[in-house]
């Protein structure tokens, strides 16, 4: 016997993904990206077959400048035109100490990286009876390692680059119905 798949969408008004880096050491720069849509899968019970899949948009990078926010969607950083997508797809999800383990695919300028990182679930009520769930995971990248903000040539010597930290921290947060996850999140509720 087949279990059932629930297929839970999201997208911006659900779910929300924020950046953190560091410049000069010492001034963090903060933004968001406004425009994503995403998938959650999961069977009824338990969490074998779960998949998660997010498509956030790169041209979509607010940071409160306008003139940095140009600069961050051009062909230097994250060449929004040439790749419109910031995407992640994964490959396991297993419950891990009361959270959730998720291991997959991270694509940034046509760079694939294996990543993995816990996944919070929490009910805003706090005790898992409310109408949603709140699903948080914190992901720490290198920039460089995906080409972003890594000058070439004469600008390799900007020190405009060299301010900017290797690591960028990006924080994403999914609202989910409870009746659509339950009773497959039990156990990262601690139940």
């Amino acid at each position: 016997m087949t279990a059932e798949i629930r297929e839970i969408p999201f997208d911006a008004q659900t779910a929300q993904v924020v950046f953190r880096v560091q410049w000069f050491g010492v001034i963090p720069v903060t933004g968001r990206f406004t425009s994503l849509h995403g998938q959650l899968s999961m069977p009824r019970e338990g969490l074998d077959g779960a998949t998660v899949s997010i498509d956030v948009d790169a041209a979509s990078i607010e940071s409160g400048i306008a003139l940095r926010d140009r600069h961050l969607r051009g062909p230097r950083f994250l060449d929004s035109s040439r790749f419109p997508f910031i995407s992640f797809r994964s490959t396991r999800i297993t419950p891990n100490d009361g959270a959730v383990h998720v291991e997959g695919m991270l694509s940034l300028r046509g760079v694939e990286q294996v990543v993995a990182f816990h996944c919070l679930v929490r009910s805003p009520a706090g005790n898992g009876s409310g109408d949603t769930l709140s699903l948080a995971a914190t992901l720490q990248v290198s920039r460089r390692h995906f080409g972003v903000g890594k000058p070439r040539g004469v600008l390799a010597y900007s020190p405009l680059f060299s301010a900017i930290a290797d690591v960028v921290r990006v924080d994403a947060r999914v609202s989910v119905p409870a009746i659509r996850a339950l009773p497959a999140l039990l156990p990262a509720l601690g139940r």
